[in-house]
């Protein structure tokens, strides 16, 4: 398969180092290699780049195809702004080799791609890696959202005291309340949800230099 960047904002495109322009990219694919990546899985739904707890499955819940199609990654952040004012932080519990933890959490980010809304999240992740790295932000104010973005957007490296990181290839997450999770942008399920990894689950014509 080959992926070709019509999308918002070609996250899992950017993770492939294929150029974003049309042309561009069918000349990478044409000329490029195939490679095995891993996908992720939410119970039993798959997705190629990432999923997501918290403020952006509940933006994703909120915004328009039409207004996507038309703002882009602007049409997030109008809408996230507005989600941000009501959101409230929830309890996060997260079971893996046999240990339960417990967190005050306002977001989880679940990596298999390294960005999320075209923003680079996740610098040490690998779609060859066999493993998943899952983000947890947290504490009890929201305001660590904000906080964790405007850093990530800055290029600063993360608060390890307000960022919980964590590899695995098979984690069970539990929320209360229950939180919506976004797959690759759309809000397919709730928690509880099981995170695993699909190991070498799709050939994929990427870039020779990716």
């Amino acid at each position: 398969m080959g992926v070709l960047p019509l999308g918002t904002a070609n996250s899992f495109a950017r993770t492939l180092n294929l150029p974003l322009d049309l042309p561009g990219a069918v000349d990478a694919l044409v000329g490029g290699r195939v490679a095995d990546v891993d996908l992720g899985k939410v119970n039993d739904d798959y997705f190629a780049n990432g999923a997501a707890i918290g403020l952006p499955a509940a933006v994703g819940r909120e915004v328009p195809h039409l207004v996507k199609k038309l703002l882009g990654r602007l049409g997030y952040l109008i809408v996230g702004s507005a989600q941000f004012l009501r959101f409230e932080p929830f309890l996060c519990f997260v079971t893996h080799d046999g240990d339960k933890t417990l967190l005050h959490a306002s977001e989880i980010r679940i990596a298999n791609g390294r960005y999320q809304g075209g923003v680079l999240v996740a610098p040490d992740a690998s779609l060859e890696s066999r493993t998943l790295e899952i983000q947890i932000l947290t504490g009890r104010s929201k305001w660590v959202i904000a906080g964790s973005w405007l850093r990530i957007l800055l290029g600063f490296p993360r608060h390890n005291r307000d960022c919980t990181i964590l590899r695995a290839q098979d984690v069970l997450i539990d929320t209360a309340p229950s939180q919506h999770v976004s797959i690759d942008g759309e809000v397919v399920a709730k928690t509880p949800i099981r995170v695993s990894v699909a190991q070498e689950a799709l050939l994929l014509m990427v870039p020779r230099s990716a």
